[in-house]
């Protein structure tokens, strides 16, 4: 045994394989060097450009460039060196495992770099990337399982039965998973759509009211007045009708009630509301906008004559500040006599 280690060494072109770590090592220093100088040139460019993906792409780039430049040297060694010549059987294979290997690593980096740069392009918006960053590594192994069954392809290894296997796997997966995978593709959906963003007050009929706080990869946090946070899974939502009070954008028209007994005339009922929406109107000029209010009869009750008031309030948050006040001019109406509201009388029999 020591005998055949011996002669195996002995054997090696061991000036040779020095020629080889020499030629990799002055490699990767040039490469190095190279890279450098390309860094500075890209973030002297990018300066003057509006976009930074080329210097992010540079930076993301830098290790699988230098990876690729070692295969190259190592292969170029096992070529040109006639002492190296004969390992090249046992290493061609290995080689091109790498390489591919490689290819991968850069792939994913350069889908690292986009998403990095889509990431910063958006800095500063009320927007989340959960579902950016989950999907983007689903890619990356994606590309990582593609290269592995390539490399088994490479080193004479059936990969058909594999890819089945693979197929009936993800069948199982998707399955087992179906609800949290409904969620995560609903919430892509939702958050590249655009009809409902962060920020927005919402209300599902129903179910909840409030401010969208955040769009996950797996549901969505909505705050509700009182401070509560309602979390609801992105299927519902994505199923749910939903009402955006924050788009179109402001101003809003908003409809307000308002009960009056048959014994006061319509025409008086009316004037005493014109008469209050132009009073606050006046006295809060920054709450309503310069459209005419739209007062009308809207309905018949037992007791009392429904009238609606419809005005356009400047925004979402001036609504309550409005309805506060109206409601308040309103109840001193009816203090003052000028309005009038019945209540249901029931009379026994004897």
């Amino acid at each position: 045994m020591a005998i055949e280690l011996a002669q195996i060494l002995a054997d090696v072109p061991w000036v040779e394989v020095g020629y080889t770590i020499i030629t990799v090592g002055l490699a990767l220093l040039v490469s190095k060097i190279f890279y450098a100088i390309i860094k500075n040139a890209m973030e002297k460019f990018a300066s003057k450009t509006k976009t930074t993906l080329d210097d992010i792409l540079v930076k993301e780039l830098e290790t699988p460039v230098h990876l690729f430049v070692v295969l190259f040297a190592i292969w170029l060694s096992l070529t040109i060196y006639p002492g190296m010549q004969k390992y090249w059987q046992y290493f061609d294979l290995v080689i091109q495992a790498l390489l591919i290997a490689v290819v991968a690593y850069g792939l994913t980096k350069t889908i690292t770099a986009t998403v990095k740069w889509y990431m910063q392009k958006k800095k500063g918006k009320s927007y989340k990337y959960n579902y950016l960053l989950v999907a983007k590594k689903l890619v990356n192994a994606f590309i990582y399982i593609i290269a592995f069954i390539i490399i088994l392809a490479q080193f004479g290894i059936e990969i058909t039965p594999l890819i089945a296997s693979l197929g009936v796997g993800g069948l199982a997966v998707a399955l087992a998973f179906q609800d949290t995978l409904a969620n995560y593709f609903s919430g892509i959906y939702i958050s590249t759509d655009k009809d409902m963003t962060i920020g927005d007050y919402i209300e599902i009929p129903g179910l909840v009211a409030g401010t969208v706080v955040e769009i996950g990869w797996r549901a969505t946090k909505i705050k509700t007045w009182d401070g509560n946070l309602v979390i609801i899974p992105n299927k519902k939502m994505a199923e749910s009708t939903i009402i955006d009070y924050s788009k179109p954008k402001d101003p809003i028209t908003v409809p307000f009630e308002v009960a009056v007994s048959y014994k006061v005339k319509s025409d008086k009922a009316l004037k005493v509301l014109s008469d209050i929406v132009k009073k606050i109107k006046k006295k809060y000029p920054d709450l309503l906008t310069d459209s005419e209010p739209t007062i009308r009869i809207d309905r018949f009750e037992d007791s009392n004559i429904i009238y609606k008031v419809f005005v356009e309030v400047t925004n979402r948050s001036n609504k309550y500040k409005f309805m506060g006040i109206f409601n308040k001019a309103v109840a001193e109406a009816y203090e003052k006599g000028l309005l009038k509201v019945d209540y249901p009388v029931i009379k026994l029999a004897k």
